[in-house]
């Protein structure tokens, strides 16, 4: 009987306070550091009790100055009353139930020192005051919980009798309680509270401020599980990713909603923007994770779950996934649990072939051939569906219709790029050359002859140009040597893309002539070229720039290209700056402080921030030659807004590798000094 066991308790540990009641004083110290460390997780630890005794209902009011906390799971039984009394002494076992320490209820005692408990027909007590009393003590030296009384149900049996007709078995009256702490909690509670609990299905609260009713409504999908509350949609994976839901696609949620579960939310944020649950350790308020064995388990365990829907996403191309591989490259958070979990996925997805090919190869992501880093989207879109070859190696068309940023996601994982030669290739392709739009076949020809400049002065492996194909307007397609175009001809189809703008006079005069085409000398006009930019000046003399007082990031057009936008926040932080770029000097930027100070400048462009970049050999040793006084600039050009990041003698700073593929040196972790930079 649970009666007998709560006078049985009651009677040996009101003997043991007698005996020790220096114990009792520090049991009392310990409940109020647990209730304060507790603070704002009142709510947090009743409904995972609740949950563990298979609730799906609770029930939250106010009554005459006391609040009434009730829920419909299996009623106290004697090992639960024990439990309840002391700490540590929990039945629960871990992976089994939410909580397993057994002295979450302890902070309950923040809320009231009189804590009335009705549950499998009997009502009992801990209360500060009788404690006290009983002992003959003064009550800042006892625990509220820790001797349970019997007490009778008579002044509740209203209350209980309500509650039993509407299903509730386990009832707890906190008497002339802290009411604003709990309405606090409650007021913040948010509708994806319950996205991981095993049982509780609705949350009711009256009385306490605005009246809520949260419902969890869940429809089985070949996915995983579709999850309403409060009209805001989930999707649930694997019991642990749950991705916020819009249109029947997972999106990303804002950075404050994207953190760990341990079935009920924890303070820490996930790198990625959507929820992950799992079984981790924490620290007595559960509020924080810890780092130990099991916490490592549950993060591969994750990273497994995550290398899985990824898997899925290639495989299925389910719309559902459209936005998955842009979110694992959205990194949020970099703490040390979330480098490790994005250290454990990145090891899984590079020891599983994932990816099937059009020609009926199955293939690791690393097998994967990816264009240039910076390379146009929409031309790449283009030419995997235009060209036979391209089209072979790639992957299933729907997949790229239905996966967003597939080629930025696999330049994170393959070190398979396409070449200067293959890109010129791809203009000897007929079928592609006759599909290709005006825009498109400008952008490939302006990287060609970009590409087939620095080739003829970089190395003795010129890149063959000679059977490039182009258009003609009445639709023949034919070699570009064989034409009658000359350079200023070259140089209107340039003109069809702005990224065209880099092309230099040098290399469209290399260019021509190597297809034995006439090369004019009024043509084309580059910025790259020293004496044309000194003339173009002089006819059209520039405003000197003065940076602005008024705002505290430069403002930056957006088609400029890294080089110059570099030199215009060179130009912001008051320094002169140009470009050396074409001298292939091992940087790109020369800047001269107020001071006189030079700075040599290598600029980095990245197409997501967070992107690993590399450094060549010469940009190696220019670093190693200048020391402090040479920088990276790492500009990340993003839609909505852009950023620069400063590393200062980037040898002295970065872990960088090295790695065979050209000889450059990689780096994937790095930090300095930002500049927001706005449009």
């Amino acid at each position: 009987m649970i009666k007998d066991t709560i006078i049985r308790i009651n009677t040996t540990f009101i003997a043991e306070a007698k005996n020790s009641p220096k114990m009792l004083a520090d049991m009392a110290a310990m409940e109020k550091y647990m209730s304060e460390s507790y603070s704002g997780r009142i709510i947090v630890e009743l409904l995972q009790n609740a949950d563990d005794a298979h609730s799906s209902r609770v029930y939250i009011t106010e009554n005459d100055g006391n609040v009434i906390f009730a829920n419909n799971g299996r009623p106290f039984d004697n090992e639960d009353v024990m439990a309840i009394s002391r700490s540590g002494a929990s039945k629960k076992k871990r992976g089994e139930t939410i909580g397993y320490r057994g002295i979450g209820f302890k902070s309950t005692s923040y809320l009231s020192s009189d804590i009335i408990i009705y549950s499998n027909n009997v009502t009992f007590c801990f209360s500060k005051a009788k404690t006290a009393e009983v002992l003959g003590v003064d009550e800042g030296n006892v625990p509220t919980i820790r001797i349970p009384f019997l007490v009778d149900s008579t002044p509740y049996k209203s209350i209980i009798n309500d509650l039993q007709d509407n299903g509730f078995t386990t009832i707890f009256v906190f008497k002339s309680s802290n009411k604003e702490v709990l309405q606090e909690e409650i007021e913040s509670l948010s509708t994806d509270l319950m996205l991981f609990l095993r049982n509780l299905k609705e949350i009711e609260t009256q009385n306490m401020g605005e009246d809520k009713l949260l419902r969890v409504v869940r429809k089985e999908k070949d996915w995983g599980q579709e999850i309403t509350i409060d009209n805001n949609k989930w999707g649930l994976v694997d019991d642990c990713l749950a991705f916020k839901m819009e249109e029947e696609v997972f999106v990303k949620c804002e950075s404050d909603e994207a953190v760990f579960y341990t079935f009920l939310p924890t303070y820490d944020k996930t790198p990625f923007p959507f929820k992950m649950n799992g079984d981790f350790s924490t620290d007595p308020s559960r509020k924080h994770i810890r780092q130990d064995e099991t916490t490592q388990k549950t993060l591969y365990a994750l990273a497994e779950s995550i290398a899985n829907l990824i898997e899925k996403a290639f495989k299925e191309a389910n719309p559902v996934y459209r936005n998955l591989l842009l979110m694992i490259m959205d990194s949020i958070s970099f703490s040390t649990i979330n480098t490790q979990l994005k250290k454990y996925l990145k090891q899984i997805l590079n020891t599983r072939k994932m990816l099937r090919f059009n020609n009926g190869k199955i293939g690791f992501l690393s097998d994967y051939k990816c264009f240039p880093i910076g390379f146009e989207g929409s031309v790449i879109n283009i030419v995997r569906r235009e060209s036979d070859d391209i089209r072979s190696h790639s992957l299933a068309p729907e997949v790229y219709e239905n996966l967003n940023g597939v080629e930025d996601f696999m330049e994170t994982f393959s070190e398979a790029i396409y070449s200067s030669q293959d890109i010129a290739d791809m203009l000897q392709d007929n079928t592609l050359v006759k599909n290709l739009s005006k825009y498109a076949y400008s952008y490939l020809l302006g990287k060609t002859i970009q590409a087939y400049n620095r080739s003829k002065m970089m190395s003795n492996n010129d890149i063959d140009v000679t059977k490039i194909l182009i258009k003609e307007d009445n639709g023949h397609i034919m070699q570009l040597r064989n034409t009658k175009m000359n350079s200023k001809d070259i140089s209107n189809m340039l003109q069809e893309n702005d990224s065209n703008q880099l092309v230099s006079n040098v290399s469209l005069k290399a260019f021509t002539q190597e297809l034995g085409l006439e090369y004019k000398e009024e043509g084309f006009k580059s910025y790259h070229n020293n004496k044309n930019k000194e003339e173009d000046e002089i006819k059209h003399p520039k405003i000197p720039f003065k940076p602005s007082f008024k705002a505290s990031n430069p403002v930056i057009p957006k088609w400029r290209s890294a080089e110059n936008t570099c030199i215009e926040i060179e130009h912001f932080l008051g320094n002169k700056a140009h470009d050396v770029s074409t001298q292939n000097l091992g940087y790109d930027i020369e800047s001269t402080t107020p001071s006189g100070k030079i700075r040599y400048i290598e600029v980095k462009s990245i197409s997501k921030y967070d992107r690993s970049f590399c450094l060549t050999n010469n940009e190696y040793t220019a670093a190693h030659q200048y020391g402090d006084a040479y920088f990276l600039c790492i500009l990340y050009q993003g839609d909505e807004k852009s950023k620069a990041v400063y590393i200062q003698n980037p040898l002295s700073k970065l872990k960088l590798k090295k790695r065979i593929r050209q000889w450059e040196w990689f780096c994937d972790e790095y930090q300095g000094d930002e500049i927001e930079i706005g449009y």
